[in-house]
């Protein structure tokens, strides 16, 4: 797994891009690592590009763990755009997305356009 991650504090807004094999304890380790980060405030915007990963694991009841964790972590109030391609990556999204956007909004999208569109800001130097 590689992930790539920009944290634009003049923007409010965190870029990540995913790619390779994942598993949802990579994303976890992830979440983590960024609600650590100085430059990082709940109340920032994120992009998240999972459109290069393959999942080692498509079970639900992992999607809905990590949620409860990002929700029960306060981890983030502000608006998140989920990038994703496939049907497993996206039915799994969207069970995240139905527990997690109790806590803040949360959109699943499958172009950057969408997802720039979503959170209101220009992504085209962002991401592909």
């Amino acid at each position: 797994m590689t992930v790539t991650v920009r944290i634009d504090t003049d923007r409010c807004l965190v870029v990540a891009r995913f790619s390779g094999a994942i598993d949802f304890d990579d994303i976890m380790g992830w979440l983590e690592s960024l609600r650590d980060s100085p430059d990082y405030h709940p109340s920032f915007m994120a992009a998240v590009d999972l459109r290069a990963i393959s999942l080692k694991q498509t079970r639900p009841d992992k999607a809905e763990e990590l949620a409860r964790h990002m929700v029960d972590s306060h981890l983030s109030t502000g608006r998140w755009a989920v990038i994703v391609s496939g049907p497993v990556a996206t039915a799994l999204t969207v069970l995240y997305q139905a527990i997690a956007s109790t806590q803040h909004p949360i959109g699943v999208f499958s172009t950057r356009l969408a997802a720039a569109e979503f959170l209101g800001c220009d992504l085209s130097t962002d991401l592909p």
